[in-house]
């Protein structure tokens, strides 16, 4: 019976590859397809080789953990996305309106995200503004009729 088990765990093997992968389309989030691409070289090798089970466990921790590391290390390499202290930067010179306010802040929206902001100046609802600073998520604004050419 154990011989049976130890030629068909290959077969287990792709089964739980196909499994992961699975996973990975139905959530969309990319940590499965390390597990799948795994878990098929631990069928792969153990198809060709017999091996202990807990080896092809580490066999699969291995290869998964690699696999995962080289595919985030080349997200990350080719993510042209701006970090939020990079993204503060673009913002600064940029035109937006007051869309409502309270006593501590006035409340900008630029590109449908609303933003925290900050003035010395008085301002009203509606009223067009120039952004001159970011500070974390806090813009500091000035009107933009105030501006001097």
């Amino acid at each position: 019976m154990l011989e049976f088990l130890d030629l068909t765990i290959g077969w287990t093997w792709l089964k739980v590859a196909v499994f992961f992968l699975f996973f990975d389309v139905l959530f969309a989030t990319g940590i499965f397809i390390a597990l799948a691409i795994g878990a098929t070289i631990v069928a792969l090798i153990t198809l060709a080789f017999p091996l202990h089970f807990s080896i092809q466990v580490l066999i699969l921790a291995v290869a998964s953990c690699g696999i995962g590391y080289s595919l985030w290390r080349h997200k990350k390499e080719n993510d042209t996305t701006p970090l939020a202290e990079e993204y503060g930067s673009f913002l600064i010179g940029r035109k937006a309106k007051v869309k409502r306010m309270d006593e501590q802040y006035h409340y900008v929206v630029i590109n449908e995200t609303p933003w925290k902001a900050v003035t010395e100046d008085t301002l009203q609802v509606g009223q067009e503004v120039v952004i001159r600073a970011v500070e974390g998520t806090v813009l500091t604004i000035e009107a933009s009729d105030t501006i001097k050419a």
